[in-house]
C-alpha cells in the first residue's frame, strides 16, 4: 500500500503539476484572448466612431445635395433669364440692323435730295435773269396795255360822239 500511496502521491503531484501547468497555459491563453478582445473592443469602438462620422457626413451630404438642388434650380432660372435676354438681344440686333438700313436709305435719299436741291438752285439762279427780263417785259406790256386801254377809251368816246352826230345810230 505504500507503493500505491506513493504512486497516488506522485500521480497527485503530477496531476497537480499538470493542472498548474494547464492553469498557467490557460491563463496565458486567456490573457492573450483578453488582449485580443480588448483590441477588438477598441477596434469596434473606433468603427462605431467612424460609423457615427459617416452618418453625420451622410446628413451633411443630404444637406449638400439639397443645397446643390437649390443652386441647380437657381441656375435653371438664370439660364431661363439668360435665354430670354439672348432673344431680346437678338431682337435689338435685328432692330439695329433695320435702323442701319433705314439710315443708309435716308442717307442715299438725302444725297439725292441734296443733288436735286443743288440742281434746282442752279436752275433757279439761271432763271433769275430771265425772270427779271420777263418782269420788265410784263411791266412794259402793262404800260402798253394801259396806253392801249386809254386809246381804246378815246376811240370809244370818239365813236360815241360820232354816233350822236349821225342821226339813226345809237
Amino acid at each position: 500500500m505504500v507503493l500505491v500511496k506513493k504512486v497516488l502521491v506522485v500521480v497527485g503531484a503530477l496531476l497537480s503539476a499538470g493542472l498548474l501547468v494547464n492553469s498557467m497555459v490557460m491563463t496565458f491563453y486567456l490573457q492573450k484572448i483578453d488582449r485580443g478582445l480588448s483590441e477588438n473592443l477598441r477596434s469596434i469602438e473606433a468603427l462605431g466612431e467612424l460609423q457615427q462620422s459617416v452618418i453625420e457626413k451622410n446628413k451633411e451630404l443630404g444637406e449638400m445635395t439639397e443645397t446643390v438642388g437649390k443652386v441647380e434650380r437657381g441656375m435653371d432660372g438664370a439660364i431661363s433669364h439668360t435665354s430670354m435676354l439672348l432673344v431680346l438681344l437678338g431682337q435689338v440686333v435685328d432692330l439695329n440692323s433695320q435702323t442701319l438700313l433705314l439710315n443708309r436709305d435716308m442717307e442715299s435719299v438725302s444725297r439725292q435730295s441734296g443733288s436735286m436741291m443743288a440742281r434746282v438752285n442752279s436752275l433757279v439762279q439761271r432763271l433769275g435773269p430771265q425772270t427779271e427780263q420777263m418782269k420788265r417785259s410784263l411791266e412794259h406790256l402793262k404800260q402798253l396795255a394801259e396806253s392801249d386801254a386809254k386809246r381804246l377809251e378815246s376811240i370809244r368816246q370818239s365813236t360815241e360822239k360820232m354816233n350822236r352826230k349821225i342821226p339813226g345810230v345809237m
